[in-house]
């Protein structure tokens, strides 16, 4: 019987855009490195892009969703930029967009 455990928890993780997960990352303030497909983040987080799945030591799922929130509130503000819409935050995740015609 071990004396110690490590448990891994895999969740779902659509990020269709390398280079915006890598300013999420970034914006966050997490340190990581590239092999392959796969970006290892600092705390255990392995992303696979071929996957699309997050490995991570079971706990750090709170980390994983603010990687997902920040990569989606990147992903919404690059859109945005493309459209020339503007983009208005009304809270914690939250965002009006307005396109003036």
């Amino acid at each position: 019987m071990p004396c110690y455990e490590v448990r891994l928890v895999s969740v779902e993780f659509k990020a269709a855009h390398k280079d915006l997960l890598l300013q999420a990352l970034d914006e966050l303030g997490l340190g990581h490195r590239e092999e392959g497909r796969t970006i290892y983040v600092s705390g255990g987080l392995e992303i696979s892009l071929d996957g699309q799945q997050v490995r991570c030591p079971k706990g750090m799922q709170s980390r994983v969703n603010a990687i997902k929130q920040k990569y989606s509130e990147v992903v919404l503000k690059k859109v945005a930029a493309k459209k020339k819409w503007s983009v208005k935050a009304k809270g914690q995740n939250k965002f009006t967009l307005k396109k003036w015609a």
